[in-house]
């Protein structure tokens, strides 16, 4: 370690001392090359670097091929209407996040002095970088808690919900694009322009202050998400076991509820994850003192929130197995006939007993 620095302190010195934006800090160009060398060097690094570059492709791919389950996931249109915008937002994160991880890895394989791996790290240049990660964050978190709003209608209107138009899910849609372009917005004014830094990051120094409160709010909300969700499976749970319906509509949407809800309670739980380990772990490294390579590396920890896209489409695929695998026992007992259906209807009885 005292060599590298050694040799780059000799490499650098025939540079002019600069002001220059770390993150967390101002220091000199001097020492900013030297902690863009030691990143591109970095074996961590290169490891996260390629590992969200994995986690895109994988996403993207997992979530184009989402739209040949549309048909084959019944629900009222409000709902998918909102949960195709959900994976849309998520599709948003993992094309920027390739995109954002291909540039810094275009760099690392390329560079041949220290500054080249700061030409795409200017203020205005990060902004671009990572203005659109930014509204497609905040995009889905907005989606997930009209998601909420939806699934509270459909609780409490259960009786006629399923014969009522998409107003709501063309509301709420609105809704979430404009609460996300507000965040956006914030977020692009309170944004650092003037400094070039040793990596781009979503947050700069002076939009902490904005961030910080929006993130906890954030965070607020979706802990009421998750409540809702749950409370409301119970709910309906509570419905469907009472063997009181009032007709055919009123037992399929509250049977829906429950198939809707059970689902999104672990998407749910999965985003409220990712987004709580992403906002803790950044406000515990800003506390922290640290170098500045170090800090740079631990920063860059933090640019997973796009596993959401993954994760997602997991849920749904799962589900769809399972369903398709009742589907198919339902057909295979119907086929039977004679002692092999009586020896079925045995099995049942003797397996609720």
């Amino acid at each position: 370690m005292y060599s590298f620095y050694s040799d780059m302190n000799c490499t650098l010195t025939a540079f002019p001392t600069l002001s220059v934006m770390h993150n967390n800090g101002t220091e000199s160009l001097e020492e900013l090359l030297i902690t863009v060398v030691y990143m591109a060097r970095s074996p961590t690094m290169n490891v996260m670097l390629y590992g969200r570059m994995l986690i895109s492709v994988i996403g993207l791919i997992m979530g184009f091929s989402l739209p040949m389950f549309r048909r084959k996931f019944v629900a009222h249109g409000s709902l998918l209407m909102l949960l195709l915008q959900h994976c849309a937002w998520n599709l948003m994160l993992s094309f920027i996040s390739l995109i954002d991880a291909l540039i810094t890895a275009y760099t690392f394989a390329s560079w041949r002095q220290p500054e080249d791996l700061i030409a795409f790290n200017d203020g205005y240049t990060c902004f671009h970088r990572k203005i659109w990660h930014i509204y497609a964050v905040y995009g889905s978190m907005t989606s997930m808690f009209a998601i909420t709003i939806e699934r509270t209608f459909a609780s409490k209107c259960y009786k006629n919900y399923e014969r009522s138009s998409k107003r709501l899910g063309y509301v709420l849609s609105i809704g979430q694009f404009v609460l996300a372009s507000l965040f956006t917005l914030g977020a692009a004014l309170t944004y650092d322009f003037t400094q070039t830094r040793a990596h781009c990051f979503v947050v700069t120094r002076g939009g902490e202050m904005y961030h910080r409160p929006l993130a906890a709010t954030s965070f607020v909300l979706e802990m009421m998400c998750l409540i809702i969700f749950c409370c409301l499976l119970k709910i309906n749970q509570r419905r469907l076991s009472s063997n009181y319906f009032g007709g055919l509509s009123v037992k399929y949407q509250i049977t829906e509820n429950v198939r809707a809800l059970k689902l999104l309670v672990p998407v749910v739980i999965s985003h409220i994850t990712l987004t709580v380990l992403v906002a803790v772990s950044f406000s515990v490294y800003a506390v922290l003192t640290m170098a500045p390579h170090t800090r740079a590396i631990a920063e860059e920890s933090l640019g997973f929130l796009h596993l959401h896209a993954v994760i997602v489409p997991v849920f749904m695929f799962v589900r769809h197995r399972r369903k398709w695998k009742q589907v198919a026992k339902t057909c295979r007992i119907n086929r039977l006939h004679g002692t092999a259906l009586m020896n079925e209807h045995d099995k049942a009885i003797m397996k609720n007993w």
